[in-house]
């Protein structure tokens, strides 16, 4: 019971943590479809590129509607879990039918499953995207390369973006040791919890002789005791990850408003390095790549929600199994099973209605900012290229610095 009690809050923790990434996953989906757009004004008239990058976005649509079709999946499989099963697990409590509890829960555990398996398969196709972003990247970076001037104009606006990659290099390498401290705290987080399974399990056994209501009583008492005992570990292992946490997101913060800037300062020396007759740049492709690493970041998390409910339902089950509990005896546990199962649901409601809201924008409008592959950019006069280019930068920029607003806090968009 200690065990479950710590697995509980982590799908809590791993709940809220979803629902945040879930806030920033259609803004960053916009960002990409956007400088997917840019790059393609810049890159449409070299005859090069325009297919690269024409091949990459339809690619890129793609991938995203398979993100929607997922987050409608997780949605729907949150709502039965909640609306069908979850009913028919407090039902079968209530009458001590242990055999139908274990049929739900098997039930529910190959659900997670494969949905843990399509978020797989989605996460991949956005690693495969990214390799592809990152060819038409370098492809772009050879042309540059062979074409490139040293103009004077342009080195001083080289050098203050340097400067500012720098930074970044610097705050990069700040998260990296924060999320080695985290990464830490989360080991001897889990060393602590298979202690107490390790306790739990063995204390199942010894008892094992002793008439069930003394060994329910004694079982009781000792699981108080444990938690009792652990309690002030526990809590201070999570004040560690909480202080890193924080840490960590203003970190995140800091370097995303570090690249935002860097990028601004790259458009800044595109114009110049146009002017002086040069080829365009990279950069537009070089932050759709970044973002689509964010948006993979975001899918792990919704995968590390499933994890931990897959945790907690198969934990539920083997706890059944381990104990070979009569009914008699399962009278004494049904009220801890059923404060288990109302538990888990919340987090189930919770996460189907932030997978709903987000596949809500991935339905309506996703289609209508891709519509720029349709037309031939050989097409638009001088004027009209300029109006589209400042129009796009205009729509990243604002994209950048939207708040997002929930429950009274405001979030910056990466």
């Amino acid at each position: 019971m200690a065990l479950s009690k710590v697995s509980e809050c982590d799908m809590q923790q791993e709940t809220n943590e979803t629902v945040k990434c879930f806030r920033g996953l259609w803004p960053k989906a916009q960002k990409i479809a956007l400088l997917f757009h840019l790059s393609y004004l810049r890159l449409g008239k070299f005859p090069q590129f325009e297919s690269l990058i024409r091949t990459s976005a339809v690619k890129s649509l793609e991938v995203f509607s398979e993100s929607s079709v997922l987050l409608g999946k997780c949605a729907v499989t949150g709502q039965n879990i909640t609306t069908s099963l979850f009913p028919v697990l407090r039902q079968a409590a209530e009458i001590s039918d242990r055999q139908m509890i274990e049929t739900v829960l098997q039930k529910i555990e190959t659900w997670i499953v494969n949905l843990l398996a399509e978020v797989d398969v989605v996460i991949n196709r956005i690693e495969e995207l990214k390799k592809n972003v990152e060819c038409d990247s370098n492809e772009v970076e050879k042309e540059k390369d062979e074409r490139h001037k040293n103009q004077k104009e342009s080195e001083t606006k080289t050098e203050e973006i340097a400067q500012h990659e720098e930074g970044a290099k610097k705050t990069m390498q700040d998260i990296e040791n924060l999320e080695k401290k985290l990464a830490d705290v989360n080991h001897q987080k889990q060393k602590l919890i298979q202690k107490i399974e390790d306790r739990d399990n063995l204390l199942s056994t010894c008892l094992a002789p002793i008439p069930w209501w003394l060994r329910w009583l004694y079982f009781a008492g000792y699981c108080n005791n444990s938690i009792k005992a652990h309690q002030k570990e526990i809590e201070n292992l999570n004040e560690q990850y909480n202080k890193f946490k924080k840490e960590l997101e203003g970190l995140q913060n800091e370097l995303a408003s570090k690249q935002d800037t860097i990028f601004q300062l790259q458009l800044d020396l595109i114009s110049l390095n146009q002017k002086a007759g040069t080829a365009a740049e990279s950069a537009c492709l070089q932050n759709v790549a970044r973002h689509l690493s964010a948006i993979q970041r975001d899918l792990g998390q919704v995968k590390r929600f499933w994890q931990d409910a897959h945790t907690i339902i198969k934990g539920l089950g083997s706890k059944l199994e381990a104990q070979k509990l009569t009914a008699a005896e399962f009278q004494n546990y049904k009220d801890i099973f059923l404060e288990s199962v109302e538990s888990s649901e919340n987090c189930w409601r919770i996460f189907a209605s932030a997978c709903l809201n987000v596949k809500h924008h991935f339905s309506v409008d996703l289609e209508q900012l891709y519509r720029f592959i349709e037309y031939d950019v050989d097409m638009l006069s001088e004027v009209e290229m300029q109006e589209n280019i400042q129009e796009v930068q205009n729509q990243i920029s604002q994209l950048s610095c939207r708040p997002i607003t929930s429950k009274g806090t405001d979030f910056c968009i990466p």
